[in-house]
């Protein structure tokens, strides 16, 4: 009868060692990109002007640093900003006066909320964080001579919390739908602003 097979010393430390490198592999994979919807605005008739651009100027520089996660989300106050002025203003490359974008603030900050703890805060689910995120946006005609001929400005709040208990994915669906809802006020805001002061640099929409 053959005796069963025994793991020798040597061979036992080749296995560990695999399955360390296995472990630190994985480790070192980021985590997998969850994919979202594109957030556009073609569903819109674009506002067209008599004007050179549009070009995007950008005033707010993303701090990269607590309390501020703009860097984190998948989309972005400012990338949606960018999104909104390519799909929602044309110029018609006529004349001299420039149709301008310009960001001032771009934001979204995270504060800790408090919670209880003991007992009655574990079986309690508690908001955890709140997420405000603010778009100061302008839109002007100028002039060669750097004259601003029209202005539109928007300044637009949102504001939402998030339960302990959610999962990262949760996390950045949330992140995305909050950017969405401000970005509806934006183009609420603006589309009305440009309507009514714009008028004589305003071709069509």
């Amino acid at each position: 009868m053959r005796s069963p097979a025994v793991l020798r010393p040597a061979f036992l430390r080749v296995l560990l060692i695999a399955a360390v490198a296995g472990l630190a592999a994985c480790a070192s994979e980021p985590p997998p990109q969850r994919a979202f919807a594109e957030l556009r605005f073609t569903n819109q008739t674009p506002l067209v002007f008599g004007a050179q651009g549009p070009e995007v100027v950008n005033r707010f520089q993303a701090p990269m640093a607590d309390p501020h996660v703009e860097h984190l989300m998948p989309l972005s106050p400012e990338k949606a900003i960018r999104t909104w002025a390519k799909d929602r203003l044309q110029a018609t490359g006529v004349g001299t006066n420039t149709l301008r974008v310009i960001i001032n603030n771009a934001s979204v900050t995270e504060t800790p909320l408090d919670t209880k703890g003991g007992v009655s805060g574990f079986f309690t689910d508690q908001q955890e964080s709140r997420y405000d995120a603010r778009a100061d946006v302008a839109v002007q005609v100028v002039d060669p001579e750097g004259h601003v001929r029209a202005e539109a400005i928007s300044n637009v709040y949102r504001s939402r919390t998030l339960n302990e208990k959610a999962s990262l994915a949760e996390r950045e669906r949330m992140w995305f739908q909050l950017v969405e809802r401000l970005m509806q006020d934006l183009d609420n805001q603006l589309s009305t602003g440009l309507r009514q002061h714009f008028r004589e640099f305003l071709v069509a929409g």
